[in-house]
């Protein structure tokens, strides 16, 4: 055993002291180095914004992300409440579409046996509740007097309701009402103000009788521009009625800058698609030459076709043109309106619109009483400008077929 002594031991406690502080200085020295106050707020932000954008872009445990329930009975009392009252919501806005489908499958004879009354029932279930299509079919239904008895009082109070719920035919329809008095006092305002609503909607109908109503000053103030552009952009759509307008507004510069060329091409449209009003006045604008040259052939065929379809003015018409026509122009014009109705009559058929009746096909012959003494043509052709339709053709539209 070695002992130590004296100075011996004093420098052998100051080494052992020495070697603890310089092992102490190399373990601080293998890790970070010294920082600053300053420096370690820096880093220590950097690393919990690291952290945070981190665990930002991870998805969340099942823990983290599960749902919080009530921490109280009272509020899981309230939250299974409003659970239930949603389910029942729910429940019954099923129940009242399925009323509306069942009416329309009755309607129809869809899936089941036509039977106005049961679809009737069905309507007036979904319509209690609110069902917006089924009051507007409901109101039809008090209009045609379908499935039960007609009554237009409940039929405007139930497009009056559907048209506060939304629906634009409702609109529509009250337009009439008001305009025609059906079940309510006549109110040009009010109709013209439905009307308005149910333009703005795009109901082409609408927009036809609204132009209407601005050509005749009825209801609100006439403003013949407006009316044009009304009846443009519904004649651009393929509406006869609006086309024969539009033609008289360019033949006669109302509401736009007369245009003959664009007042012949709309008059064509609607003469072609059947309108009387432009047959009339094609007939009259080949007659006078009105687009610059007289085409009697033409004047004859449109004149024939209106005469055809009850115009007793556009038989007189015909007839005056026969007295300055050659038996060529006679028979090439009979032919070109044989043709056409023939061409007019298959077409509809191959539609589905109506059947061919042979009687409607018989050559056009010349009247027996015929003559040279009629009176001049320039005389006796009516003027276009007495045969615009300014009128309201729409009628109530009927009940929707279609489903929701």
């Amino acid at each position: 055993m070695v002992c130590i002594r004296g100075k011996s031991f004093k420098f052998i406690l100051l080494g052992v002291v020495a070697l603890a502080l310089v092992l102490g200085g190399c373990k601080k020295k293998a890790g970070s180095p010294l920082e600053s106050p300053e420096q370690e707020k820096i880093t220590s932000g950097l690393a919990a914004s690291e952290s945070v954008q981190v665990d930002s872009s991870k998805s969340a445990s099942p823990t983290e992300g599960k749902i919080e329930t009530p921490s109280t009975d009272e509020e899981k009392l309230k939250s299974e409440a409003e659970s239930e009252e949603f389910i029942k919501k729910v429940a019954e806005r099923t129940q009242i579409e399925e009323w509306f489908i069942w009416g329309v499958k009755y309607h129809e004879g869809n899936g089941v046996e036509k039977d106005r009354t049961k679809a009737r029932e069905y309507f007036e279930k979904a319509a209690e509740k609110g069902h917006h299509r089924a009051l507007f079919n409901l109101g039809v239904y008090y209009v045609t007097g379908e499935g039960g008895a007609k009554d237009a009082v409940k039929a405007v109070d139930c497009f009056k309701r559907a048209a506060a719920a939304g629906n634009e035919d409702a609109l529509f329809n009250l337009a009439v009402h008001y305009a025609k008095g059906i079940g309510v006092d006549v109110d040009l305002a009010k109709a013209a103000e439905y009307t308005r609503q149910a333009a703005e909607l795009g109901i082409p109908e609408a927009v036809y009788n609204l132009a209407t109503m601005y050509a005749t000053g009825t209801g609100l103030e006439k403003n013949e521009k407006e009316a044009f552009e009304l009846f443009q952009k519904v004649a651009e759509a393929g509406y006869p009625s609006a086309q024969a307008n539009l033609g008289v507004y360019y033949l006669e510069g109302r509401g736009v800058e007369k245009n003959l060329p664009e007042a012949e091409k709309w008059l064509l449209k609607a003469a072609q698609q059947g309108n009387l009003s432009a047959q009339f006045n094609l007939g009259v604008f080949y007659a006078k030459g009105t687009g610059g040259e007289t085409n009697l052939v033409q004047a004859y065929k449109w004149s024939t076709l209106a005469a055809s379809a009850g115009d007793q003015a556009a038989e007189g018409n015909r007839n005056f043109l026969l007295a300055e026509m050659t038996p060529k122009q006679i028979a090439d014009a009979i032919r070109e309106a044989s043709d056409f109705t023939f061409e007019k009559y298959k077409e509809l058929r191959t539609e589905g619109i109506l059947q061919i009746d042979p009687e409607q096909l018989k050559p056009i012959v010349l009247p027996s009483n015929v003559t040279n003494q009629e009176p001049s043509l320039n005389k006796a052709i009516l003027p276009t400008e007495a045969r615009p339709i300014l009128d309201n053709p729409t009628e109530v539209q009927k009940a929707k077929d279609q489903g929701p």
